[in-house]
């Protein structure tokens, strides 16, 4: 045993006590330490993860940059060594500069300034990074270029969400658009959208608009399906009036084609809007208006039973249609007896002649 040794001394409890605090201590800030480190690391890696957004003009100006030094690099590497503008040492120091570019770095040869030509720091602006924003509609987190921007408010939504609502709202023609935001009373306008519909959908937009603003009173559709332009009543252009003084036929500025504006239909040529309004619904197509109004300058009779058109060129007036219908040809009247067929004043003319 070496008892010139010396002895460790016994630490007492108190000192135990203390050692284990700086124990804990320390061990405590070791984490500390570590969560800092690895969140440093976390926002690293975000950043390296987040792409890198130039515009064209940017982009455009990189490229142009890079060519000129390329041109420059071509035309120096190229020179002659007598070159009069040039010393042949500075001309020498020159090419070595540029040709350091190769790798990215080189001196400008007058200021000795050192250059990045590397195409990761030709920039003429700072990177900008993608930043998400949710939609409040959707809840998706979109990008900010996708986020919709009103001039009346700051409210944020996702293009697809403020195009579902616009086309929406369109289709029932509910204008104004107001912004989507319950609390806003702010509306949205085909300005604010014309980066997001297309142009067919603008323009029905306008349309809409364009509607809402004439009343209803004034409002006047052009009656042919293919046409359909909306006019003021005013701008009805009168073509010729009724004996009362009323518009009838019109002419439409958009297709150029006839139509009654009393009627509101296609011009019912040969008939008054009274014989027109009496036809039944299922009559009322051109090719029906067209044949009325050849029976009634032809003075043919049409039966009252299945409506159909009758032409005598001979015979008495009593005449019996297809349908077993009889009628008299003179005034159209059903045939009632055969001494007393109708009331008509020229049967008795007619019999008289028989």
């Amino acid at each position: 045993m070496d008892y010139n040794r010396p002895l460790t001394p016994i630490p007492t409890a108190e000192e135990e006590e203390i050692a284990e605090e700086q124990e804990g201590e320390e061990f405590r800030h070791e984490i500390e330490e570590a969560i800092a480190v690895s969140l440093e690391f976390q926002a690293h890696q975000f950043q390296l993860e987040e792409v890198i957004i130039l515009s064209d003009a940017e982009y455009a100006a990189e490229l142009q940059l890079q060519e000129a030094i390329e041109a420059s690099n071509s035309a120096h590497v190229g020179s002659s060594s007598s070159s009069p503008n040039i010393p042949q040492e500075a001309g020498h120091e020159y090419e070595q500069n540029f040709d350091s570019t190769q790798v990215g770095k080189g001196k400008h040869p007058r200021s000795g300034s050192q250059l990045d030509c590397s195409p990761k720091r030709l920039r003429t602006g700072s990177p900008i990074a993608i930043v998400n924003v949710q939609c409040r509609i959707c809840f998706e987190d979109k990008q900010l270029s996708k986020i919709f921007e009103s001039k009346g408010c700051s409210h944020g939504f996702c293009h697809d969400c403020i195009a579902r609502h616009v086309l929406s709202r369109m289709q029932e023609k509910l204008v104004p658009i107001p912004c989507p935001d319950p609390n806003c009373s702010e509306n949205l306008s085909p300005d604010d959208c014309g980066g997001i519909l297309p142009k067919k959908d603008l323009d029905n937009w306008c349309s809409v608009l364009v509607e809402a603003d004439i009343p209803l009173s004034q409002r006047y559709y052009c009656p042919f399906k293919d046409c359909s332009t909306l006019l003021w009543k005013d701008d009805v252009q009168e073509v010729g009036t009724s004996s009362g003084g009323v518009i009838r036929q019109s002419e439409c500025p958009s297709c150029r084609r006839l139509f009654c504006a009393h009627c509101g239909v296609p011009w019912h040529a040969g008939l008054e809007c009274d014989e027109f309004q009496r036809l039944d619904p299922s009559e009322r197509g051109q090719d029906d208006v067209s044949l009325l109004a050849l029976a009634k300058e032809k003075q043919w009779q049409r039966c009252l039973q299945c409506k159909s058109v009758v032409e005598k060129d001979s015979g008495c007036p009593h005449m019996i249609c297809r349908c077993g219908f009889e009628f008299c040809y003179k005034c159209g009247s059903q045939w009632k007896h055969a001494r007393v067929p109708c009331e008509c004043p020229g049967w008795e003319e007619e019999e008289e002649d028989e």
